[in-house]
């Protein structure tokens, strides 16, 4: 094996083309959730965003 070669797994019998196959088709009600589930993703980060600014501009320990 040449250096820095990751070695042949045991079990490669899965073709790459069978892991993704490309778009995977939703219904209404599965692409909805999906939706609100990103939607509030998106609003935890922003959250989280805020609570990082709002501490950094009341740390009084920086000198």
């Amino acid at each position: 094996m040449q250096p820095n070669q990751l070695p042949e797994p045991a079990n490669n019998n899965v073709s790459p083309a069978i892991l993704f196959a490309g778009n995977a088709a939703l219904d209404a009600d599965s692409e909805a959730a999906l939706d609100q589930f990103v939607v509030s993703l998106a609003r935890n980060q922003a959250r989280i965003d805020h609570f990082e600014a709002m501490s950094a501009a009341n740390d009084n320990t920086i000198h």
